[in-house]
């Protein structure tokens, strides 16, 4: 029934944050996800498993995530650095999985995102599309791995060339015409 509850917490996370997102108003999902974290650094170690680590990961993430949307980009990276560390053992150990390189992925677009947003450095950006690149052109990617990359696309377009950046925008308009 843990995994079950875990699975629960995850999924809760991950609708609040595609529901609260595009109002700004990640403050609850902030509170949830801080919550969250607390109860996985709470688990006895012999409870701790390789998914409630990914959960645990993917819980900073979304908690850093409602830190940057608040102002607080020095908690956001702390969040985001715990996560990456976190994802990157879950890698080294041999998990290539799409729950893990999405995160690693997610991680990047959050960093990336204002400095390439206003038409600074895309390294942080480029990570994301080449870690989600593999799994969108691969065999069943999830909505959320084509949502991902279709933004961090309009994003990557944003500091390309402009012949380039036009076909970027296409590519990304046809993942979004994909997802409905």
């Amino acid at each position: 029934s843990r995994t079950h509850a875990e699975g629960l917490v995850s999924f809760l996370i991950e609708d609040f944050y595609n529901e609260l997102a595009p109002t700004g108003r990640l403050e609850t999902l902030g509170a949830l996800a801080k919550r969250t974290v607390a109860y996985y650094d709470s688990l006895p170690p012999a409870l701790v498993t390789p998914q409630t680590r990914l959960n645990r990961a993917m819980a900073l993430v979304r908690e850093g995530s409602a830190q940057i949307a608040s102002g607080n980009q020095k908690a956001a990276n702390q969040s985001f650095d715990e996560a990456r560390t976190a994802f990157e053992k879950l890698r080294a150990a041999g998990d290539d999985g799409e729950p893990v390189i999405y995160g690693l992925a997610l991680i990047s677009y959050n960093e990336g995102y204002g400095p390439a947003a206003g038409g600074g450095s895309s390294a942080q950006i480029d990570q994301a599309a080449a870690l989600l690149r593999p799994l969108v052109n691969g065999s069943n990617p999830s909505r959320r791995v084509r949502q991902l990359y279709a933004d961090t696309l309009n994003i990557v377009c944003l500091v390309q060339p402009p012949r380039q950046a036009l076909a970027t925008c296409d590519e990304a308009l046809k993942l979004l015409e994909g997802l409905g």
